[in-house]
């Protein structure tokens, strides 16, 4: 998804690339438009993630405390009940 948006940004002249010898490229962003869809677009997976993770423990809060189980003492009264 980011490649996609970076395409999307280049070709309508949002973004333009710096190439210099010897060095990496440089980005320069000639739109908050194009900074905000990055914040969006980058953000979005990672909350995304942290969200699934929270739903899980929740999940699994719940149904932890809907089946309590049943502690023995000893064998005699595991198996003699």
């Amino acid at each position: 998804m980011p490649v996609i948006n970076f395409v999307i940004q280049v070709s309508i002249d949002w973004v333009h690339l710096k190439n210099s010898p010897g060095d990496s490229c440089y980005i320069n962003y000639t739109s908050i438009y194009a900074q905000i869809s990055n914040i969006i677009v980058f953000a979005s997976p990672i909350s995304l993630n942290v969200l699934a993770i929270f739903a899980s423990i929740r999940f699994v809060h719940l149904i932890s405390q809907l089946r309590p189980t049943q502690h023995h003492v000893s064998a005699r009264e595991k198996y003699h009940r």
